[in-house]
This record gives structure tokens, sequence and C-alpha cells, in this order.
């Protein structure tokens, strides 16, 4: 969906918004290029909270005024992760959470180093609790398998589905 969405959203700026249009495109990019990369091969925090912000530029000029995003990063260390481990989550909030909103909503992501783990949470409104409102569970499944495969046992990651909102914290272990 991501795909066909962000390609029609183009399609819709190059006229109007040339700008934005060709800033959509390099980000759509590099969100590309990271996730033909080697799993193997780590990224940084840095680099994953960089690919998300770009793909939820992409999603502003989708969404427009109904996507609402609130970035919290205490300082950190240096970290190697696993690449495109949060923008599953963050696409899910938005396709589960932000989308189905007539009025949309805000995405709040906060990271902190606690000691020298570091703590995840994205969180986002939903609709209320109901068949329609539950997705497929892939994402989720496939970043819990990273983490297992990438650090054992010693990453969490634990959803908390509320009444009417949605919230994934990954705790990731000192390096």
């Amino acid at each position: 969906h991501f795909l066909f969405n962000s390609m029609n959203t183009i399609a819709g700026l190059i006229r109007t918004r040339p700008a934005d249009a060709e800033a959509a495109v390099e980000d759509l990019s590099d969100l590309f290029r990271a996730a033909l990369r080697d799993d193997e091969r780590p990224s940084t925090l840095e680099d994953e909270i960089d690919l998300v912000s770009r793909y939820l530029s992409i999603e502003r000029l989708r969404l427009g005024e109904r996507l609402r995003v609130h970035i919290e990063i205490d300082p950190l260390q240096p970290r190697e992760m696993p690449s495109l481990l949060l923008q599953p989550l963050v696409e899910n909030a938005v396709l589960h959470g932000i989308q189905p909103l007539q009025r949309g909503g805000e995405i709040r992501i906060a990271i902190k180093q606690i000691d020298a783990a570091v703590r995840i949470e994205i969180h986002n409104p939903r609709l209320p609790i109901g068949p329609a409102s539950r997705g497929s569970g892939t994402a989720l499944d496939n970043v819990r398998r990273r983490l297992d495969f990438h650090y054992g046992g010693s990453a969490h990651m634990e959803v908390d589905r509320g009444p009417d909102y949605y919230r994934v914290i990954i705790m990731l272990p000192a390096p």
C-alpha cells in the first residue's frame, strides 16, 4: 500500500508542487535503498530515525494536517541496530491508527537511554477496539523475529492495545 500511495501522491504533486514531489522521490529512494540492504549489515539508531522521518514526510504529503508527529529523543550514544526495525511500526501507526480516523491524530515517538539500554516507544491513537481495527500482525511478528535474531533473548518488544490507542515499546540491550 505504501508504495502505491506514495507514487500516487508524487504524481499528484508533480505539476502543483514539483519541489515536494522531488523531495518525496528522494525520500522514497532512500527508504527502498534501506529495504534492499543486507539484513546482516547493521544500521544505526540515527539512520533509523532518519528513515522514519523520511517515511513520515511522504505520509504528511498524503495525509496533510491529519498526520501530526511528535518525536522526543534524549541525547544518545551511537548505537548499531537492525535496519528498518522502526519504520514498519511507524507505518502500522499511520495505516491502522491515523488513516482510519476522520480527524487524524498524533504519532508520538520517544527514544530514551536507560543506563546503557535504549527504550523506544511508538504511540498512536486508533479507532475503538473492534474487528475492523485489527491488522494481520505481520509487521509485529517480523520485528519480533528480527529482534530475536539480532539480540538473542536480550531485546524485548511490548505491545499495549488500549481502548483508543496503540503503543509499542522496544527495549534494546546495552551493546
